[in-house]
């Protein structure tokens, strides 16, 4: 018989495990809306992104690293039906459909509807907000 080690007990599995960081918003437990709050109040003074400095983008973008999307993200739009599809490639595959809603010349209203997840467990969403795009 062989004697087989685990790999999780090789330093180098161990000194990844140590690097993983954690949503605050776990640890803190804020609800939906008090995340949604704080995230306005960081772009407010941004005009949403169009006018942020790479120090703003790095403040605002807080998501672990392992959950950033690696590939390409494509994103699709359907003047005809006033649509939007967004698709992430590998690892995640996850997708997100919109239907697009023209507030005046220069804005549209983003009503998101479906998310899938991993490509594979789609969501539908029932009570939508609206997100304001110029």
């Amino acid at each position: 018989m062989r004697n087989h080690t685990s790999k999780l007990a090789e330093p180098e599995a161990v000194k990844w495990r140590n690097r993983v960081s954690f949503f605050p918003s776990f640890l803190k437990k804020k609800s939906r809306e008090d995340l949604k709050q704080e995230l306005f109040e960081a772009i407010a003074s941004l005009d949403r992104g169009a006018e942020a400095s790479p120090e703003d983008q790095e403040r605002v973008e807080q998501r672990p690293k392992f959950l950033r999307p690696f590939g390409k993200i494509y994103q699709a739009f359907n003047a005809d039906t006033l649509r939007a599809q967004n698709m992430e490639t590998w690892p995640f595959f996850n997708q997100v459909t919109a239907n697009l809603v023209p507030i005046n010349s220069k804005r549209v209203a983003v009503k998101f509807d479906t998310f899938k997840i991993g490509g594979l467990l789609p969501l539908r969403l029932l009570e939508v907000d609206a997100v304001n795009w110029k």
